[in-house]
């Protein structure tokens, strides 16, 4: 995904910044929850919606981290996961 969603970004010239494409994440969020209020009969769904939000959220990170790779990203996400399961599972 990161290896996309960079193909991507660096296309995209219009004097973004971190906070910019976290507040357009914050309307993503808002448009999933209508999603799930409407029980998914959107034009986007609730698939959509989340990839915005992935896309955003990927972004943000390629600001930070622009050479991160898919590899290492997944290595970060395992860890996230493996501790969300012990905390909630």
């Amino acid at each position: 995904m990161i290896t996309q969603v960079r193909h991507y970004s660096k296309k995209i010239h219009d004097g973004r910044t971190p906070e910019s494409i976290f507040n357009h994440m914050i309307g993503e969020c808002k448009e999933l929850q209508d999603e799930l209020q409407n029980g998914n009969t959107g034009v986007d769904g609730v698939s959509g919606e989340v990839a915005d939000i992935i896309a955003c959220a990927i972004d943000i990170l390629l600001f930070y981290d622009p050479d991160i790779t898919d590899s290492e990203f997944e290595d970060i996400l395992v860890s996230k996961l493996i501790k969300w399961k012990e905390k909630y599972g």
